[in-house]
Formats: structure tokens, sequence, C-alpha cells
């Protein structure tokens, strides 16, 4: 998938690289690093390719040791892949070499020589390339030299659709569609081959196929929607970017058929620059066409290695933070079943989704078909293979099209069809779905046998949705089967095989060794099957044999493959492993759950109390204080007692002593005192009752505890050192009630009993961090301003939420720089400009803080880094506590706890780039959402 843009840090470091002769006009390349750009361990930055002045997106990731990889994103890993760019020293010049260029996995060519002049930096020799005036006899740095490498001889002519310089090639015809708008790019290439000022057989086949794909439709979603095109590195395929979301079925089909288009350009000119022929005089448009529809044939042809190789090599993503999942375990599968999809070169966009059940050996895999319109629409005349299937009544349609005067540029480009040979195939259109249906089939199958040896059956449910709610096909295929037959017609391209391009019949019976069900309508296109009832049928099967249960299931709407593991955490009452106990604290999964907690009785009073707080903070304080004393007797009388006095003590009418009167000494402007705002007394435990010198505590009790998220929930196995530990949740009021009383205290000038409440907030949610900012700014009030920095230091330790630990190097900054350390105030006031809602703030006072401590420059990534751990402040998110996330999820997701994986999957998303884990992460997903 294409990489997000993103906008540059404003203190990462940046080369400007100059225009290069093949480069598009108006593109713009940057090298740039630290400032807090992620990059694996080695790296010397990123290439971006910019769309704004500080905007865009990484095309290439620089690595140490003269490497340069394409990507798609922000990295966290080193790619699997083979470097496109790679830099090698001659044996006996030490300080001249080579440079090459990886073309494709078995072509690497040789594209210049570089010669290094000690200091003053680096030189290109004998380029196969125009460098243009700026690089052919410059000296650069090293950065610069590996960037202009990727892009003058990798990346530009990839764009540009060859690397061969000599006359134009198939995929230089297709350079447009990255210089301008897609719509225009589209209607410019069609008005170019209507005018003549294209000629080729390529391109104008190109146009004929464009324009079938409804380009006035593409351009009325284009304008509703923002809509961007971009070729991928990983697969020189086409990508068109956009809101997938804001898109109704019509309009996403309109997207997907304009792709698709582009995509069967592709990979016809790749095909043909791997066989030497992509030079744009030797095609014709019955060329073609031939090759079109081999592009849909042969999509089985790249998974026949998978059996082989891809169960049994590295799976990079099977470590995260040092915690390895087992070898063919959940984790393991699933991760090397997404890396296979996600590499897939189709001509038609794949969206997918996924189950994994290790234990029971099954893999069950869900896809959108593309939908019939989306088919080519043109094949090879009387004269070649096609003659059988091409409809008298096409042909005539199109001549009367002709003879009608070419009143649109459609009808032009259909004469030219006409007079090289084609004739329209559209009346097959649906056939030719069904049939590209099942090869995926095939595909799918070869995918999930090939993620694992221990995978003994695939299941596979093709829809006409994105939601995957309305099916059309369901097989089930078991390994023997897949194996002893359908293997076989893989590796033999049996599936790619001429006559069985709109062979729907023949290619069922290729998968009859699995059980196969679908339904064909009287243009032999599928139909939706949803529903026991219609299976009975025996003119639904396409293979003999009883349906077995699982596979009557698999075309049904509601169809949920892992119901029982997916389900809401506060729903399981599954019990842990003795590992996940251990580690989660914890012995059934339902008690991880911290949003499911019952109602809050006190929500409504702790509201009512705020309320009071600025016109009547006294009062505001009293019934406060009175709400944390009916919680306190509340918990004291929950565990023994009826009922309805549990009940009568939420409503207040418990008898309690009455609050001390106010005395003397209280605050004059606000009429809060020590007396109406009482701290609690340093000896009282959390559950009210004081603690006894020297009594251990009862093992056995739970531990009340309040947390924020299911994060922090997490983190208490950090916090507590002690895996015996269990807890007993309480709402967020009384979290809330503290930290009003707290704050009240704070803003009336009582930051000492701030600071009791705050403290007793802590040991109530030791893993939540609002607790310890609110104890900081008590702290600081107070003039302790070592002790406010290292309660926002451990509030760092905990938090994973951006928007929450950028807030924190916010406030830490300020404490730092009042307390005289402006070096490391400076530092966390750039952590703290990554959130957008405190950039503008954060760069006035840093701005400030650097004029006064006369500071010139920001500290850059490494500099920063080592600043704040020589001072021991957190670098968040911590890799101690990524760390923990990385073992929590995997082992949960070996120990077929999927919804607990689930959720702390969603955690390292952001800090993960990586299309394969997000896919991974997705099929954790219980299958409704």
């Amino acid at each position: 998938m294409p990489a997000q843009e993103m906008k540059l840090p404003l203190l990462c470091q940046v080369i400007h690289l100059n225009a290069l002769p093949q480069q598009p006009e108006g593109s713009r390349y940057i090298v740039a690093w630290g400032g807090g750009i992620r990059e694996p361990e080695g790296g010397l930055g990123y290439v971006f390719d910019m769309s704004g002045k500080r905007t865009g997106r990484p095309i290439a990731w620089l690595q140490d040791g003269g490497f340069v990889h394409a990507v798609d994103g922000i990295i966290s890993l080193v790619p699997d892949a083979e470097p496109a760019i790679g830099l090698a020293r001659w044996r006996n010049k030490a300080d001249s070499g080579r440079i090459t260029v990886r073309l494709s996995d078995e072509n690497v060519r040789q594209a210049a020589e570089y010669h290094q002049h000690g200091s003053a930096g680096y030189s290109f020799v004998e380029p196969i390339c125009d460098l243009g005036r700026a690089y052919t006899a410059a000296r650069v740095p090293f950065r610069e030299l590996l960037a202009i490498s990727f892009l003058a001889f990798s990346y530009l002519p990839t764009l540009a659709g060859s690397t061969d310089t000599l006359g134009r090639t198939m995929d230089d015809a297709l350079t447009v569609f990255t210089q301008l708008p897609p719509a225009d790019a589209v209607d410019a290439l069609i008005a170019e081959v209507v005018s003549g000022a294209r000629t080729s057989g390529f391109e104008r086949y190109a146009a004929l196929i464009l324009a079938d794909a409804d380009p006035a439709a593409f351009r009325a979603v284009a304008a509703r929607n923002e809509v961007s095109l971009r070729r991928l590195g990983s697969t020189g395929l086409f990508w068109l970017a956009c809101d997938l979301s804001a898109l109704n079925g019509e309009e996403f089909d309109t997207l997907m058929g304009m792709e698709a288009a582009l995509n069967r350009l592709a990979l016809m000119a790749r095909r043909a620059r791997e066989n030497d022929s992509n030079a744009l005089g030797a095609s014709t448009m019955a060329y073609c066409a031939d090759e079109d529809w081999r592009t849909l044939r042969s999509i089985t042809n790249q998974t026949a290695p998978l059996l082989k190789g891809a169960a049994y090599g590295e799976n990079s993503l099977r470590t995260l933070y040092g915690v390895a999942g087992a070898r063919g375990g959940e984790w393991d599968l699933r991760t090397r079943f997404a890396g296979i999809l996600e590499r897939l070169a189709l001509p038609y966009r794949l969206a997918y989704r996924f189950a994994v059940n290790a234990a029971a050996g099954e893999i069950t895999v869900a896809a959108k078909v593309p939908a019939a319109q989306t088919m080519p629409r043109w094949a090879r005349g009387a004269a070649g293979a096609g003659a059988k299937v091409v409809a008298a009544g096409s042909a005539a349609a199109g001549a009367g099209a002709a003879a009608a005067g070419e009143s649109t540029p459609h009808d032009a480009l259909a004469k030219l069809a006409a007079a090289e040979g084609l004739a329209p195939c559209g009346d097959h259109a649906e056939v030719a779905a069904s049939a590209y249906a099942l090869r995926l089939v095939a595909a799918l199958a070869a995918a999930g046998f090939g993620s694992g040896a221990g995978v003994a059956r695939v299941r596979v449910r093709l829809c006409t949705d994105r939601a995957f709610k309305q099916p059309v096909l369901a097989a089930e295929i078991d390994r023997t089967a897949y194996i002893m037959s359908i293997y076989d017609a893989v590796r033999k391209g049996t599936f790619s095989e001429p006559r069985l391009t709109w062979g729907a019949t023949g290619l069922a019976e290729l998968l009859q060794p699995g059980k196969l069900f679908y339904r064909l309508g009287e243009r032999l296109g599928l139909e939706p099957i949803d529903g026991v009832g219609e299976l009975t049928n025996p003119a639904l099967s396409a293979a003999p044999g009883e349906a077995s249960p699982e596979l009557l299931e698999l075309v049904q709407s509601s169809f949920d493959p892992d119901p029982a593991r997916t389900q809401s955490l506060w729903l399981d009452e599954r019990r842990l492993t003795p590992e996940l106990a251990e580690l989660l604290h914890a012995d059934e999964v339902r008690e991880l759950d911290v949003y499911h907690l019952g109602e809050d009785p006190y929500k409504e009073r702790l509201a009512e109390a705020i309320k009071l707080s600025e016109p009547q903070p006294r009062e505001a304080a009293q019934q406060l204080a009175d709400l944390l004393e009916v919680m306190n007797l509340v918990d004291e009388v929950s565990g023994d007692c009826p009922a309805a006095e549990v009940e009568a003590a939420a409503e207040g009418e418990v008898a309690t002593e009455p609050a001390p009167a106010a005395e003397p000494g209280a605050d004059a402007a606000t009429g809060v005192s020590d007396a109406s705002v009482a701290a609690p007394d340093p000896a009282v435990a959390t559950t009210g009752e004081p603690a006894a010198a020297g009594t251990p505590a009862a093992p056995a009790a739970p531990r009340r505890l309040y947390c924020s998220s299911g994060m922090a929930r997490l983190a208490m196995s950090l916090d507590d050192p002690n895996p015996q530990a269990r807890y007993r949740y309480v709402n967020d009021t009384r979290y809330d009630t503290l930290l009003a009383l707290a704050r009240l205290c704070i803003d009336n000038h009582d930051a000492a009993h701030g600071l009791a409440y705050a403290e007793q907030a802590i040991d109530l949610g030791p893993t939540s961090p609002r607790a310890y900012i609110v104890a900081a700014t008590a702290c600081a009030d107070l003039g302790n301003l070592e002790r406010a920095a290292s309660l926002l230091k451990d509030a760092l330790r905990y938090d994973l939420e951006p928007l929450s630990y950028t807030y924190t190097y916010y406030r830490l900054a300020f404490v730092l720089w009042r307390a005289g350390d402006p070096r490391v105030g400076l530092v966390c006031y750039e952590r703290a400009m990554a959130n957008p809602r405190l950039r503008q703030v954060a760069k006035q006072e840093m701005d400030e803080l650097m004029a006064e401590a006369h500071i010139e420059h920001p500290f850059d990534a490494d500099d920063a880094v080592a600043v704040l751990a020589a001072t021991d402040i957190p670098i968040a998110p911590t890799d101690e506590m990524l760390g923990l996330v990385a073992r929590a999820m995997i082992a949960a997701a070996d120990a077929g706890f999927i919804n607990l994986a689930y959720a702390y999957s969603r955690t390292l998303l952001d800090t993960v780039q990586s299309d394969v884990f997000s896919s991974a992460a997705a099929s954790l997903a219980p299958w409704a959402e």
C-alpha cells in the first residue's frame, strides 16, 4: 500500500536535492533525518517526495553501509527485500567502488562507479544516464550520493516506466499518469490518441480500456473526493488513494475499475520489459488485448513457489521488540499469510480480511470479487483465439457506432480497435468475472497453504461487497486435496492456459478436489448465495459430495469464523494460561476489561459538585468530600451487607459524622480552609481503612484499582512486581473526585492538601497519567520543582497515548525550565511539538527559553536522546512498555485469546508501521466489526 503523506518535523535535518533531467516537472525531492523521524538502527534518513513546503511521503530509506531500500512509508524494521541500490568498494581501490541497481530479483546491473575525494565528498563516474549539470562532476555528501543513485537509477526510471534510455517504451506511455491529476491524465491520453498524437498499439489500447472504464464517472468521483494516483515501489502497480469510507458502492466500483485498467497496463508493460520486448513500436492493439487477458489468467502463477519457500523462510514480524512468537503459532501464521497477500501483484485490488486458527490448522479468508463491468471488453477477432466468444451483436454494435460518425472519443477508439482486428466481448464480462473469481480461489488457497506446514484447511468466501456480507462463492480445500491435485495445476500453469480464458466450468473442475459451492446465472455470472436452503440445490455444487456444516456456515451473511475467541473481553469467562495469568495478574479474560464496570451511581453528584467549583468553591469542596466519604462507606459495606444497605449508602443515607466547621484561618478570598477541604490521612490506605504498621497485606485480597484504559491495566505488570496480585476496579467517579478535590485545593492556594488528594489518586491508579500531572502542579506551587519533575517522569513511563505523553512533555519542559535546566527543557518542548494541539504554544515557549538561555539551535535527534537518557527522562512510548505490549499480544495470540491480542495490537499500529502488521492486526478483530 502507498505511504501516507506526513509533515516533516521542524527539527529534522534536510538536504534539498537538485532536479535531475528525467525528473517530472514540478516534483521535488529531499533527504531528511533526525528530529523524531523514526527509522531502524543504522539508518541515514529517508528520501521524501515532497508535495508541499514541509509535506511529503517517504519513498526510500538510506542504510549505513551504502544501501537504499524502496519503501512505502516510515519503517521500524530493516526491510526483508533486497535493496534497490547497493554500493561496494573495489578491492584494490579503497576510495572507489561501484553502484548497482536491482531491476528485478535476478537482474542486478552496475549503474555507475563512484570516487571518494576524502572529506570533500563523493562523485559519480560514468553513470548510465544523464545526471544533469548539478551532479555530472559535483562532489556530494554520502547521503546525497545514495539518494541521487536511487532517484536516477531506480525510482525515476520506474516512475517513467523503464530503465531503457534508448527510445520510448510501454512504460514511457504511462508517465503521464504520474504527472497530472488522475482524471486529467486519463482524458489527456485518450485525447492524444484520438487526435493522432500517439500512434503505438500500446497507447491506442491503453486509451481504449481507459475509455471503457468510464472516465466521466471517474472524474465525478474525483471531483467529490480527494483522489491521488501513486505508483507503489514494492510491486510497481498503481494505487488510487482516496478515503474509501466516503464512497458508496457504485463510486467504489468506478474507482476500482479505473485503477484496474491502469494496473492491467502496468502488468502488461512489466511482462514486456522482462522479455526485452517493451518498445512501443513493437506492440499492436491485438497483441495488447491478448496480453490483457493473460494478466487475468496468470494470477495463480506467482503463487506456485509459495508451498516450497514461504512457510520455511524467515518471518521478520514473528519477532517484535525482542519478543518472538512460536514458529507455526497463531501470530507467525497470521503475519506470514498477510505478507503473502500484501505482495501479490494482481490486476484488481484485493480487498480482504481473514481469520486463523493455528491449533486447528485452519485459515479462513473473505475477499471482494471485482465487478463484471471492470473486466476487459475487447478480444482478438475472427483470426484470433478469441473468435468463438465474440458475439455477432457486439460486432454489429461496434460497426454501428462507427457509422454514426464517431460522435464520441470512445467511438473513434472502437473504430481503431476494429481496424486492428479487435472485436468487443463485453457480453462475456460476467463469465470473465466468474473465471477470475475461481482463479482467485486457487491463489488464496496457495497463499494459505504456503503460509505454514501446519495449515490443514483453507476456507474461502468471495463476496460482492466490501463488508463481506453478500457471498457468491464458498470453497473449502484441505491440504491433501490441494497437494495431490490443485497444486499440480497451479505449478504447471494450467489455470493460466488460454483455453480457460472464459472457462468457468473448466476452472471449477481444476478445483474439484476441494468443496466448492456457487451459483451461475443465465450469463454465467456468479449470483448471491445466502442460506442453507439455497445450497440444497445440486446445481449449486461444482464438486460431488455433501456440504460440510462448516461450508454451509461459510455462505451465511452473518458468518463469523471465530466467535468464541473474538468475543468481547467483558463476556469472556475463559481462564488464562499460567503464563498469561502471571504476566497480566488475572485469572480470567473478563478480569482485564476496565470499561464495563456497570452503572456509576455517583456520576451526577460529581458533576453537580464540579459546577460549584468556581462560584462556590467551599460548598463544592464540602460536597466532594462528602461524596468521597460516601464511596468509602459503600466500599466498606458492599462486601457483606444487604443490597438495600449498599443502595442506601450510594444515595448518601448512611450516617456520617458532620464535616468540621471552617477554621478561623480560612482563606478570605475563597472561604476554603484546611477544615472545609480536609487532606486525607497519609496513613489511610486506599480502602479507607488505617494501615496497621508491620502488618503484611493479605495476598488473596484484591487491590482496589483505577485504570484509564486497557493499556493502563496492562502496565500494572510493570508497576506491581507480585504476579499473584489481583484487582477490583473502581468507577471513574472515585478517581475524578480525588482529582477534582486536588484541583480545587490548588486553585484556592492550598497546594499541600491538593497534593495529598492527588497522591491518593496515584495510589488508586498508579499507571494512569492524569493524577501525576495534578500532583506535579501542586508540587510546583509548593516550590518543590524536583518532585514535580519526578512525578512527570513517572507518568511518562507508562503512557502510550501520543496526545497524552506529548502533553506531559510540555508540562515537564516548563518545570525543568523553571528549575534552571533549560537544555533538558528544550528537548522536552521539542517532543511536545508532535502534538498538534500544543504546537503553537510550545513553539512560543520554546523560543522564549532559547532566547533566555542563549541557545541558538535545537538539538538533533541523537543529541536529544542522549540528553533525555542522561537525566533519566523516559522516551515515551518507552521500549519497556512497547515490549510488554508486544509480549502480551503475541502470547495472547499464540494461546488462542484473540480478543486480547486484538486489544493490544491496536496500540502498536503507530509504532510498527507495516502494511503486513496492519493486516495481521486487523485479522484479530471480531468478524462483525
